[in-house]
């Protein structure tokens, strides 16, 4: 966020080149644990879809990154509250991995649902910065996916 915010080029580009391929790494990393023991994890298709969607999210905050490399312009105040917004959702969303509410995932995902609505509408106005709100959409849109994976996992267990 601070990158974005500054218009850091320089961090921004560690982001696009080195953050991105460890995140990739870890990725199949991940995917080799689950597809190896596959016979010993429980809901192997819902973990796989839950890890894809991390990934995405992943590239999409790179492709973020790269957009504003190669525009070198700086995003309105009303995008970087978007951003922001959206980066809470996630840091929400984590928090919910190590100590699970279900209530508290559910107003999660409903929030998640009214942060989408407010994206969209921000990307009808003039002079917004459309490819990031769009890619926040996206975001959110995986995020929102991945919830939809997970509420059925803890209901079962």
């Amino acid at each position: 966020m601070e990158a974005i915010k500054n218009n850091d080029t320089i961090a921004l580009d560690n982001i696009s080149k080195h953050m991105d391929p460890n995140i990739n790494k870890l990725f199949k990393f991940c995917l080799r644990i689950i597809n190896k023991e596959n016979m010993y994890v429980k809901d192997v298709m819902a973990k796989t879809a839950i890890l894809h969607g991390l990934e995405r999210i992943g590239d999409f905050y790179t492709e973020i990154s790269r957009m504003l490399l190669k525009n070198k312009s700086k995003l309105s105040q009303d995008t970087l509250k978007l951003y922001g917004d959206t980066n809470r959702l996630l840091e929400r969303f984590y928090e919910q991995h190590y100590k699970l509410d279900k209530d508290k995932l559910e107003k999660l995902h409903i929030d998640a649902k009214k942060s989408r609505e407010e994206l969209i509408s921000k990307m009808s106005k003039p002079g917004m910065d459309s490819s990031v709100l769009s890619t926040l959409k996206e975001i959110n849109n995986q995020l929102r996916e991945i919830m939809d994976w997970i509420l059925p996992l803890e209901i079962k267990s």
